[in-house]
């Protein structure tokens, strides 16, 4: 039997509303030789009825269930099952354009590519519009790397943010299983940023990443989902960092690109503040600060709303960084 040209891994968890479309989205894709794998992350609601529904009507369905574990936990034990040439992760509340798979995989055939990367367009639930995102604009942006010309970019094409700026989310791509598989690029098996290892991952080790202007996959924005669990996971992201300056020091890249780590680490810490229980706040800043430079840690506090609530104690040091660096007023105020 001849094995699927695409894999496509859909983590499946308490999304009864979007399932369907989601499904229908990519088993009427017009490339016909996939598998679909559903992971059914031990969900509450009809989601692994839905499944079962949809497998009775397609062979290429494959279902597997587990306890609630996060989506990191799923997308490592579909990567190890996937039997196709290429893998692509489709999140259960998006969908894909109707030729998206056709089109990707023709250009990584093409090019033979490890990864392929697209534009996508976000959804607005509220609204009920769509607005594209331009991957190539972002580039041209902070690297004025003309995307659209070139057609490919690697690690190597830029020299600072190399670990934040080049996206964080494994879908809108379509990878090489062997590459994956080969290079052991896992996700974190965190509930919250669990990806941005696995990209990351992929961006150093890949020697090309070509791309595809067109908006090809739909990025639901507004709902709670996947990727917007509750805020009691954002210490998720310390375990994340760990395991990203583990694969930097396991693969000898961690002297080449620490000065990218360390803002790595600041723009990760930004992301969640503000979805931080009040009750954890000074533990959060608490561990922030033995992982942040000093003026990084600073700016932080500064970033949060709600930094007033519980009480600072500054350093000598942080004093005077206060005082070199013009951190705001209020903040003089608590290193007092």
């Amino acid at each position: 039997m001849e094995l699927p040209k695409v894999s496509v891994i859909i983590p499946v968890y308490n999304v009864e509303k979007y399932l369907r479309e989601c499904l229908d989205s990519v088993i009427n894709q017009t490339l016909k030789d996939i598998e679909i794998i559903c992971v059914d992350d031990g969900s509450t609601d009809s989601s692994l009825d839905i499944l079962k529904e949809y497998a009775v009507k397609d062979s290429r369905i494959i279902i597997i269930q587990q306890e609630n574990s996060g989506p990191g936990i799923v997308r490592n034990k579909s990567i190890a099952l996937a039997k196709g040439k290429y893998i692509t992760f489709v999140d259960s509340d998006d969908f894909l354009v109707k030729d998206a798979l056709k089109k990707l995989y023709t250009t990584a055939e093409k090019n033979s590519a490890q990864i392929v990367q697209c534009n996508y367009q976000i959804y607005s639930q509220a609204k009920k519009n769509y607005k594209p995102f331009d991957f190539s604009q972002n580039l041209k942006h902070i690297y004025n790397y003309d995307l659209n010309k070139i057609g490919y970019f690697s690690i190597d094409s830029f020299n600072f943010g190399r670990l934040s700026n080049l996206g964080c989310v494994a879908w809108s791509r379509l990878y090489l299983t062997s590459f994956l598989q080969q290079n052991d690029i896992k996700f974190s098996e965190t509930k919250l940023g669990e990806d941005h290892l696995f990209v990351n991952a992929s961006n150093l080790l890949a020697k090309k990443i070509y791309f595809i202007p067109d908006c090809l996959y739909c990025y639901r924005k507004g709902i709670v989902s996947l990727t917007t669990r509750v805020n009691n996971e954002v210490f998720s992201m310390f375990t994340n960092i760990a395991n990203m300056e583990t694969f930097l020091k396991k693969n000898h890249l961690y002297d080449n690109f620490l000065d990218d780590f360390e803002t790595y680490k600041f723009e990760a810490f930004k992301s969640i503040i503000q979805q931080i229980p009040k009750s954890k706040k000074k533990l959060f800043f608490q561990k922030c600060k033995n992982l942040l430079p000093p003026r990084n840690y600073l700016k932080l506090v500064y970033m949060s709303k709600n930094n007033l609530f519980f009480n600072i104690k500054f350093t000598k040091k942080d004093k005077l960084i206060i005082k070199l660096f013009k951190i705001p007023v209020f903040i003089k105020k608590l290193s007092k």
